[in-house]
C-alpha cells in the first residue's frame, strides 16, 4: 500500500501560472534554484484573492504552488492537511519557502509553520 506522503505531493499541488495561462515576462526558474511560495486557499478552494499577484511574483523570481485539497480528498483535518503540506515542502527542497494562506488556509499555513518552523 502506498503511503499518503507518496501520493499527496503529486496530486494536491499545481502551478497557477501554467494552469491558467497567466502572462509572465520571465522563463520559469530551475526547480530548486528559486524561492517557493506555497498558497493554501480558504475552504472555497479558489485562488481569487492572490490571482493578480502571481505574474509579478513569478517575474520577481518566485515559484508558485497552490494547494488544492479538492483534487483528492485525503486531508480531512487540519492536522492531515499540515502533513500533506510538510511532505510537499520536504520534497520541494527549495532554498527558501514562504507559506501564504487565505482564511482557513491561513490557519493551516500557520499550523504548518508552527509544527516545522525551518
Amino acid at each position: 500500500m502506498l503511503s499518503l506522503s507518496l501520493l499527496a505531493p503529486l496530486s494536491l499541488w499545481y502551478d497557477p501560472v501554467s494552469r491558467f495561462g497567466l502572462p509572465v515576462d520571465t522563463a520559469p526558474q530551475a526547480a530548486t534554484a528559486s524561492p517557493l511560495i506555497c498558497f493554501i486557499p480558504g475552504l472555497d478552494g479558489t485562488t481569487a484573492s492572490p490571482f493578480v499577484q502571481w505574474p509579478p511574483l513569478v517575474n520577481a523570481g518566485y515559484r508558485i504552488r497552490v494547494y488544492d485539497a479538492r483534487a483528492e480528498p485525503v486531508a480531512a483535518t487540519i492536522d492531515a492537511e499540515v502533513g500533506c503540506i510538510l511532505d510537499f515542502l520536504r520534497e520541494a527542497d527549495a532554498p527558501q519557502t514562504l507559506l501564504m494562506g487565505e482564511s482557513y488556509g491561513g490557519v493551516v499555513a500557520a499550523s504548518a509553520a508552527l509544527r516545522e518552523p525551518s
